[in-house]
């Protein structure tokens, strides 16, 4: 059946045509058996696929493509259509962000698509998004759990504002795939908390006081020879301003945002984006980069701005 094997058949299992995968009746199908079509001569009545949906598309962008070295893929639907999205790597950076809420994509072949995090959806549009992971990938899906404390996400386990550690996310995390509609009781020195998964929520229960709780996979980061496309889709997604942005304080007080300077005397081998994701990782570390031919260092601690050529030091900011 030409329909099915380009995605979907009206008629399935009606269809006077077999529902199988062409380029398999050929013997030269490339998916193998990891090909969404049926890979026999009839349709099987209790198949999945045999009511004329097949996931598999011509378009490269197809639902059960299965990315090479990554453990996730991100797809957007469209009528009955899942399609992967490509450079998703940003959109996992930014969902790994425990402050990110939404990501804003504008160069998409739908328009402006607007990504809630945290209730996985697509705002203002017939559109449906979904986070794919495959376990039996060689790099397996890490979870961590924030609470948000003074305006700051903390990851559960390190030190919070008050100088105190909480339960391990990696603890909460276990509670949770025994139940995640449920919720973990635990205590501190000073407090018994209780964390509402349903919610979201975390409650102090002497006090009442509620604060967000947040779960992020942990981002894996890009092969060092991929750094250069991932700046240049960074560019071209143009992430929502809502993300914290990055500056450095110019020589007459003025602060700028980091960003690519692609083709200049200052061209700028990092963005406000990717320090962010870099100060995610480690809040108090350092990252280093790139101007023309010097290259700088900036310290997270510090807040600082270190040219290692000339020995100049400036205040960064992260707003």
């Amino acid at each position: 059946c030409r329909y099915y094997n380009e995605g979907y058949c009206k008629n399935g299992k009606k269809c006077t045509f077999q529902h199988v995968c062409k380029y398999y009746l050929k013997g030269n199908c490339k998916w193998g058996s990891s090909c969404a079509l049926k890979h026999s001569g009839r349709s099987d009545p209790d198949s999945s696929t045999s009511d004329g949906e097949g996931d598999r598309k011509k378009s490269k962008k197809s639902t059960n493509r299965r990315p090479h070295g990554k453990h996730y893929q991100w797809q957007i639907k469209h009528k009955r259509e899942w399609q992967n999205i490509e450079h998703d790597y940003i959109i996992e950076a930014h969902y790994s962000l425990p402050g990110a809420k939404r990501i804003k994509l504008f160069n998409s072949k739908y328009g402006s698509v607007s990504i809630n995090f945290d209730k996985m959806k697509v705002c203002g549009k017939q559109l449906k998004v979904r986070r794919m992971t495959f376990e039996d990938s060689r790099q397996k899906n890490e979870w961590i759990w924030y609470y948000l404390s003074d305006h700051q996400w903390t990851e559960y386990g390190k030190k919070g504002s008050n100088g105190k550690r909480s339960i391990k996310s990696a603890a909460v995390e276990k509670e949770y795939q025994k139940n995640q509609q449920g919720s973990l009781k635990f205590k501190t020195d000073k407090a018994t908390y209780t964390i509402c998964f349903k919610e979201m929520r975390q409650t102090n229960q002497e006090t009442g006081t509620k604060r967000k709780v947040r779960r992020r996979p942990k981002f894996v980061a890009q092969k060092p020879k991929q750094r250069e496309n991932i700046a240049n889709a960074l560019e071209d997604l143009r992430i929502s301003p809502k993300q914290p942005v990055w500056q450095f304080e110019g020589n007459r007080g003025n602060w700028h945002d980091f960003k690519h300077r692609r083709s200049t005397d200052t061209e700028c081998s990092v963005s406000s984006a990717e320090i962010e994701s870099k100060y995610q990782q480690n809040k108090q570390g350092s990252m280093l980069f790139m101007v023309g031919s010097n290259q700088y260092k900036l310290d997270f601690s510090a807040m600082s701005q270190n040219n290692l050529t000339t020995g100049k030091i400036r205040s960064i900011r992260r707003i």
